[in-house]
């Protein structure tokens, strides 16, 4: 797998990385980081290998924000050769020489860039028979120029906005576990029954019960839960 993207602190969030500080892209998203559940198995296997692609050369990656999506590409990736294009990289996508450097590319989040853009890029390596994942946490009916919606409509669409109590469960006990954090389980079912769970709120809990745990030097009692709650 090769990334050009400079690695900047905390630049890029996933399932499980967005709670990791000054680790490299390779550490952040490795495979043993990211939870794998009955809701998300068949995209993973399918990711990881480009024959069961079967005709399509082409696949769009959509999850909102916090999902995985760039954690679960970067396994992709890692599995299949490819090269993560981003936006210090992607005008090397129109290089034939660099387009050399492997038949699969993995444009990450394609809604910060031009669609103008993005249609090119589209063109240009279907022209060059490349196999292509389009990461992005917009919808498509969302894209305005009507020639790339086109183009994005005709491909498959993987959609991992699958979560549920199940995997953000999931996702607490890892968390809490990679940072020696003990947690009375009946904590994270409150927090399961009385949050409203999303990946972002995901995201704001953890931080505030680490930063209780390490900055304030304190324990999580059922009134602070409720206040990091409220605070959401």
């Amino acid at each position: 797998m090769e990334n050009l993207e400079p690695h900047t602190h905390n630049q890029k969030c996933s399932q499980l990385s967005l709670f990791s500080e000054n680790l490299q892209a390779e550490e952040l998203y490795s495979k043993d980081k990211y939870i794998i559940m009955d809701e998300n198995l068949e995209i993973t296997h399918y990711l990881k290998d480009l024959s069961k692609w079967g005709n399509n050369k082409f696949t769009i990656l959509y999850g909102e924000k916090f999902s995985g999506k760039s954690h679960l590409s970067y396994i992709s990736a890692q599995e299949n050769n490819g090269v993560i294009i981003n936006r210090y990289s992607f005008d090397k996508l129109f290089d034939d020489v660099f387009l050399n450097k492997s038949n699969f590319f993995i444009i990450d989040e394609i809604n910060n860039f031009d669609e103008i853009l993005i249609f090119h890029a589209f063109n240009h390596l279907q022209l060059r028979k490349k196999y292509a994942l389009f990461v992005t946490n917009k919808k498509i009916d969302d894209y305005t120029l009507h020639d790339l919606k086109s183009r994005l409509s005709s491909i498959p669409i993987l959609e991992i906005n699958f979560l549920n109590k199940n995997l953000a469960y999931g996702i607490f006990i890892k968390i809490f576990s990679d940072y020696d954090i003990v947690l009375d389980i009946k904590m994270i079912e409150y927090i399961l029954n009385h949050a409203d769970i999303s990946f972002a709120n995901i995201k704001k809990i953890i931080y505030a019960i680490k930063d209780l745990y390490f900055q304030q030097k304190e324990k999580l009692s059922l009134m602070k839960l409720k206040k990091i709650l409220e605070n959401l």
